[in-house]
């Protein structure tokens, strides 16, 4: 699992503070941080980080995936998919059959591909590859939830067995 988190960031304390709500988000929601991306940053370019250091860092062959799924309710173009940017990584490394799909559906987004990318790795049509599962997020919330927005990316390679520390 890759995490990557945007470097703009307020304390809950500072910002509940602002928000004159006391102590909610730290006591209440036990939130410890905000973070929010810079102008430089969108949806696509976290993916792209959490992907190109997931199969970096943990040294997975390009040609081992068999199944990108990505989850999100921040598109950036909607005429083009965050899979679709991120197959330029698999393009690079000469790899083009690799499956899968955004689901852009808010917070369930991320776990309806990662359960999907789950069910795949169980199936019949599943061929022995790994499965990255990306869910990555800019949310934009009105103003008396804006506690609940923020931005971070996550990549998770999904395979047969793999436990899941708690």
């Amino acid at each position: 699992m890759e995490l990557y988190v945007p470097r703009h960031a307020a304390t809950a304390a500072d910002l509940a503070q602002a928000h004159g709500v006391g102590g909610k988000y730290v006591s209440g929601l036990e939130m410890h941080e905000y973070r929010c991306a810079g102008e430089e940053e969108d949806p696509v370019s976290m993916a792209l980080t959490v992907v190109s250091r997931l199969m970096e860092r943990h040294q997975i062959a390009w040609e081992q995936v068999g199944r990108l799924a990505v989850g999100t309710e921040s598109l950036v173009d909607r005429s083009k998919s965050i899979k679709s940017q991120l197959m330029q990584l698999f393009e690079a490394h000469g790899c083009y059959n690799v499956e899968g799909v955004d689901s852009y559906n808010a917070c369930y987004g991320g776990t309806a591909v990662l359960l999907s990318s789950v069910d795949w790795v169980q199936s019949a049509a599943w061929d022995g590859r790994w499965a990255i599962v990306v869910c990555t997020d800019i949310a934009d919330s009105p103003p008396p939830y804006q506690f609940l927005t923020g931005a971070a990316a996550v990549a998770m390679l999904v395979g047969p067995d793999a436990p899941v520390p708690r």
